[in-house]
């Protein structure tokens, strides 16, 4: 039974630690796809320049 507090607040500092991590996961996740999508379309408007100035 000595344990047990133990397990409760270990319990207790995981979903404490979770639920903060959460959303910086969240924010990082998102920052990941925004700077991959970014990189695309400049990347596709980089191209798009490149042909249209080759073309004239």
């Amino acid at each position: 039974m000595i344990f047990a507090p133990i397990i409760i607040t270990g319990i207790a500092f995981a979903i404490i630690a979770f639920t903060l991590i959460q959303p910086i996961a969240t924010i990082v996740l998102w920052g990941f796809i925004g700077s991959w999508v970014a990189a695309l379309i400049i990347s596709a408007i980089y191209i798009f320049v490149k042909t249209k100035r080759s073309q004239q």
